[in-house]
């Protein structure tokens, strides 16, 4: 069956008509050894026609366009190049409309450097620009276009239409328009990636001045956000808007409600939205016109007044008392006299708080006026001398209302300093008998428990003995026959005066925690005490205290520092520089009569060798040994040192045989000493190894 099926079929089975196949010679034989074609892609053909990568040839040559006008931005463009640049506006406008986003995005970005140049072809195809930048607007201004490309053509988008907004020569657009741009606006501000663009825009539409309800809503908001807002730069753009808002719209009523909102937030919750509304409120003092800023100025000078004494943050108090200096500085005569006499009948209130805010407004009222000021002193004057007397603040004892009376003295006392500063007020005739008085309550806060009441009395001591000279006030120590009579405070009954102040001001350098800037005041007060009690030794006048006594006094407040507090270096370092300089106003005989005195704290500080020894300090002690070298003269200063060391060495070696003799007297007693020695030996290794490895932890013996 097999070999039958593989015969090859009879001719007589053919059919009649079908012709007999012929050999086709002609046909090319297939090679085998040929690598066989490439397999096909599979799907529908790839575009490889110009249509589908030409966009990536407009993006590369919008990218230069936009490098070459960037950088001719930085120089200056002649009218050639303008010229040339002209043609591009058409093409950058038609490129608008394309699909590609990319290309898009940099046309707009070329468009934001064309439009600040001045083309022909800008006017012309201005309307299609504004038409297309709304079209991309509505495309692109919808949620979630927070990142990537579509983002970034809108934040461009927004950027030209900001520039043709602002520039009502390029483009006029309808109120509808605007009105489209306000909703953009309104969505945008609280939107934190679109802020900046959105606030830029809406100054531009403030610019315009458009008119609509949208927009006074609008800015109610933004009044909020400047307040409520966490982030310090909006905040700022906020207060930037709106007072553009208030100075270019006709507020009519709405002026009052714009002051009012901000006056109100003084008392917000958090300290920044406190000072947010004390910025909006100076901003306001700045740029008010005269006429207005008047009619308003008791708005303005009442609420940020009251922060200085209800706010307690020293930041608050701080930008409240430069609000009202700018306040002041702005005001006119008859609109700063108004607000002295609400000052002044704060001062008279029964009320601490109250009484305190009239006289810290005192003082900022000197300074604002300086020697203007000076026309108050008959209304100030008085009412100065009743509410600093020292009884007024005697009466009470609770703990608040101390610290009360404590606030009340310190600014009336820094208040008179800058009246002091900006008045020739100690030597001015009409007012020496109230200024008398007033002298006399700073010379009983002298002694006051307060620290801050103490420096401010020193402060204005400082500033009462500028106004003399030391040798006017030496001069006036002499009996009362041989001077001619004066009404200045420091000119009578100056001997008793200077003793007293004298005193007391050594006095302020006993307290073991002395502040710095009273060292440094009363350091400064006794320079100029001892330079009057040079000048009075010259002219045989023994009726002060002698310029050793002041030197003992002083040298005294080093010594108990090295005793009580050696690595404290406060006092030594405030000493050291009163030594130097008085060793500066003495002449040379004068000098080497006090030397060793002078050398003795000086001396003792360089011949230290304990662990306690600053660098610092003996640094100091050399500066002050040099200027003093050179006002004695080499050889004096030598002789003087070399003396004052042996005597040192003299003591010390004293010192040294009686402790060790009192060991043999008191054998008991020098044991407990040794004892002790011992405890405080071990001691300090103890916290020497605690600092070095750490406290160890011990585990209790169950």
């Amino acid at each position: 069956m097999s070999s039958e099926d593989a015969t090859p079929p009879s001719t007589s089975l053919r059919r009649p008509h079908e012709p007999v196949p012929q050999p086709r010679l002609l046909e090319e034989k297939s090679d085998v050894y040929l690598v066989p074609q490439e397999p096909a892609r599979s799907g529908l053909p790839v575009r490889t026609s110009k249509a589908a990568n030409g966009h990536v040839m407009v993006e590369f040559g919008l990218k230069l366009l936009h490098a070459i006008l960037k950088k001719e931005q930085a120089g200056t463009i002649d009218q050639k190049e303008l010229e040339m640049l002209d043609p591009y506006v058409s093409i950058l406008a038609s490129l608008l409309d394309s699909n590609y986003v990319k290309v898009v995005t940099t046309s707009l970005r070329c468009f934001g450097l064309l439009l600040r140049m001045s083309l022909p072809s800008l006017r012309k195809h201005m309307r299609h620009l504004s038409q297309s930048l709304f079209v991309l607007l509505h495309k692109y201004a919808g949620a979630g276009m927070k990142q990537g490309q579509n983002f970034e053509l809108l934040v461009l988008a927004f950027k030209v239409m900001t520039t043709l907004v602002r520039d009502t020569s390029l483009c006029r657009l309808s109120k509808q328009q605007l009105h489209v741009l306000l909703t953009y606006v309104e969505r945008d501000v609280y939107d934190h990636s679109r802020q900046s663009v959105a606030f830029a825009l809406l100054k531009a539409i403030l610019h315009r001045k458009v008119d609509a309800e949208e927009l006074h809503g609008l800015m109610d908001k933004v009044a909020t956000m400047s307040i409520e807002h966490e982030q310090a730069h909006i905040r700022s753009q906020c207060r930037e808007s709106y007072l553009q808002y208030v100075l270019d719209y006709p507020m009519k009523r709405r002026m009052k409600k714009a002051v009012g909102f901000f006056a109100a937030q003084l008392e917000y919750s958090t300290e920044a939205g406190r000072l947010s509304a004390l910025e909006m409120l100076d901003a306001y003092s700045n740029k008010f016109p005269q006429q207005t800023l008047s009619h308003y100025a008791p708005s303005l000078f009442v609420p940020m007044a009251a922060r200085l004494v209800n706010d307690q943050s020293p930041n608050v108090q701080r930008v409240a008392a430069a609000g009202i200096r700018s306040l002041l500085s702005k005001l006119d005569e008859p609109s700063r006299d108004t607000l002295l006499s609400v000052a002044l009948a704060w001062c008279k209130e029964q009320m601490f708080a109250t009484r305190r805010l009239g006289a810290q407004t005192l003082g900022l009222f000197a300074e604002v006026e300086k020697e203007r000021f000076e026309r108050h002193l008959a209304d100030v004057m008085p009412v100065l001398v009743e509410e600093m007397h020292p009884d007024k603040f005697q009466e009470l004892t609770m703990q608040d209302i101390e610290r009360a009376k404590d606030h009340i003295a310190f600014m009336y006392l820094v208040s008179l300093t800058k009246i002091v500063d900006a008045c020739n007020v100690a030597r001015a005739p009409a007012t020496q008998e109230s200024f008398g008085a007033l002298c006399g309550y700073a010379d009983t806060y002298l002694l006051y428990a307060h620290d801050w009441v103490r420096l401010a009395a020193c402060q204005f001591y400082g500033r009462v003995f500028a106004a003399y000279t030391p040798d006017e006030v030496a001069a006036a120590c002499k009996p009362a026959s041989k001077v001619p009579r004066s009404s200045d405070y420091l000119l009578v009954d100056t001997p008793s005066k200077v003793r007293g102040l004298t005193e007391k001001f050594c006095s302020q350098l006993q307290p073991e925690n002395v502040l710095e800037k009273i060292a440094e005041q009363v350091i400064r007060n006794l320079v100029f005490l001892t330079r009057v009690s040079v000048r009075a030794a010259r002219l045989g006048i023994d009726t002060l205290h002698p310029v050793d006594w002041i030197l003992k006094k002083v040298s005294q407040q080093a010594h108990s520092e090295v005793v009580s507090n050696p690595r404290s270096t406060l006092k030594r370092s405030h000493v050291f520089k009163f030594l130097a300089a008085v060793s500066l106003d003495l002449t040379r005989p004068e000098l080497h009569s006090h030397l060793q005195l002078i050398l003795t704290p000086i001396c003792r500080e360089l011949e230290d060798q304990s662990p306690s020894q600053s660098d610092e300090m003996k640094q100091m002690a050399n500066e002050a040994t040099a200027v003093i070298k050179k006002a004695a003269g080499v050889e004096a200063f030598g002789a003087a040192l070399v003396a004052l060391q042996g005597k040192l060495a003299g003591k010390k070696l004293k010192r040294k045989r009686d402790k060790a003799l009192e060991v043999v007297r008191n054998p008991e007693v020098g044991a407990r000493k040794k004892v002790k020695q011992q405890l405080r030996k071990k001691e300090a290794l103890k916290r020497k190894k605690a600092v070095q490895f750490g406290k160890v932890k011990r585990r209790k013996a169950s």
